[in-house]
């Protein structure tokens, strides 16, 4: 596990440890389909292998290469990956840490920094590669951080507190 309290290598593919069992039953999932494409390969090209000017043996093929194309992602992402623990430090903010942020004029909510695979699984999780996310990183309680989202669009937020990691 990494735990972000130390140096981390942000080149791997950092996530929890739920998205990396997620992203594994995605890799079972598509492997499957591969599978059943391959064989669907096989049914629509027939007994005597017309696989000219067949449009069913052509989007077999394409589904085929299509399920290839995601498990080998998948598998990219699985190969490289490090796992985030909950961060328990709180004097600033990093991976694995719930911050408590305040866009100007509006109310309080609550983030979670994780990986870029993590962001959206659960509400308020964000990536640490994402415009708040990566502005966020390093700063403290009291610290109003801008991030633009949009060309000329810049927001405003206050780090009201950080607290320890709540995901598991």
């Amino acid at each position: 596990m990494i735990s972000p309290e130390k140096n981390i290598n942000y080149s791997r593919n950092l996530m929890t440890e739920a998205t990396k069992y997620r992203l594994e039953q995605e890799l079972t999932l598509v492997l499957e389909k591969a599978a059943q494409s391959k064989l669907d390969i096989g049914d629509a090209a027939g007994r005597e292998s017309d696989w000219h000017d067949n449009p069913a043996f052509e989007l077999a093929n394409q589904e085929y290469d299509l399920f290839c194309l995601q498990a080998a992602l998948i598998r990219k992402k699985l190969e490289n990956a490090a796992i985030i623990s909950p961060r328990s430090q709180t004097e600033n903010v990093d991976l694995g840490n719930n911050v408590v942020i305040q866009y100007e004029g509006e109310q309080p909510e609550t983030i979670t920094v994780l990986g870029p695979d993590d962001a959206r699984q659960q509400v308020g999780w964000i990536s640490y590669l994402s415009p708040l996310g990566s502005q966020l990183l390093h700063h403290s309680v009291g610290d109003v951080v801008n991030f633009s989202v949009q060309k000329g669009i810049i927001h405003r937020v206050r780090i009201l507190s950080i607290h320890p990691g709540m995901f598991g």
